[in-house]
């Protein structure tokens, strides 16, 4: 899989949570985790799915180093509360994924 760059973050993508530096560390591993997830399979294929799955997963992998999703913040005793989800860190970036290459196949582990 040939992973996206940061220009396309911002421009094909539309990004906005991921600096260029963060960006950089994490597009590596969330271009392994599709791998995983594809059994392999994003290997043989270069779409815009996978660029778009894998910049998915990155904001998500952030997401998670920071502590979750800022749901509000106040400023003069600094207090921030984040979203609370019922899914574990795997399951979110299992679906930050499934977003984009859900009907494609590539994430279907049955044979036939």
């Amino acid at each position: 899989m040939q992973l996206p760059d940061y220009d396309y973050y911002i421009t094909e993508y539309r990004g906005d949570k991921l600096d260029e530096a963060s960006f950089g560390r994490l597009i590596c591993r969330a271009g392994s985790y599709i791998d995983q997830v594809t059994f392999g399979r994003s290997r043989r294929l270069c779409r815009f799915e996978l660029s778009d799955a894998a910049c998915a997963v990155a904001e998500c992998m952030y997401k998670q180093e920071q502590g979750g999703e800022v749901s509000s913040a106040t400023n003069d005793g600094y207090s921030e509360t984040y979203v609370t989800s019922n899914r574990s860190p795997d399951q979110q970036l299992y679906n930050a994924a499934l977003w984009y290459l859900g009907s494609t196949g590539l994430m279907y582990q049955g044979g036939g």
